[in-house]
């Protein structure tokens, strides 16, 4: 995903160094065919349980990074 919000505020913050790692979610920049908002918000990895998983592989990751020695994504380390 490219542009949008969540990717100036994780730039900025890569920026500033603020030692933290973020995760942007979003509708993709291509067209969707017509379908309900539930089914697209499926598509697009935005339902609930979508979000869940997200969620739930970052608090993983997290620990994992943790247990490492390492709290949060160095400027520049890819994410998502």
């Amino acid at each position: 995903m490219n542009g949008g919000v969540g990717e100036a505020v994780t730039r900025l913050a890569s920026e500033r160094g603020l030692g933290t790692s973020l995760c942007c979610l979003g509708v993709p920049d291509r067209f969707l065919p017509q379908a309900s908002r539930d089914e697209l918000l499926a598509r697009c990895g935005l339902d609930g349980e979508a979000i869940a998983r997200e969620i739930e592989n970052l608090v993983t990751a997290g620990l994992s990074r943790r247990a490492r020695g390492s709290s949060a994504l160095t400027p520049g380390e890819p994410h998502g």
